[in-house]
């Protein structure tokens, strides 16, 4: 297997390597199901468009769930305050 670079990050078969290298990663995962492809095609645990299970990542440093669809989650002011914050402090609650 070969390695590659990607503006100075490594990876592998498409999968960034970032547990070589100093760079945190957080997740917001919403849970509300309200789109009506998620209500027919996934379970009850997705955020209508993304199941939570395929959302989640054991290189992430920081999840949060919150009670938004796929489409509303973006348009928060909460996410925003999350993103800046994790940005900042390294974790979406302030240190």
């Amino acid at each position: 297997m070969s390695t590659y670079y990607l503006y100075g990050v490594p990876y592998e078969n498409n999968i960034f390597l970032l547990k070589d290298r100093n760079i945190k990663i957080g997740l917001i995962i919403g849970e509300r199901n309200n789109l009506m492809f998620g209500k027919i095609f996934l379970p009850e645990q997705s955020d209508g468009r993304v199941e939570i299970n395929s959302a989640l990542s054991d290189d992430a440093s920081d999840t949060i769930f919150l009670p938004y669809g796929h489409r509303e989650i973006h348009h928060k002011e909460l996410t925003l305050i999350l993103i800046k914050n994790f940005l900042k402090y390294g974790s979406f609650e302030q240190l």
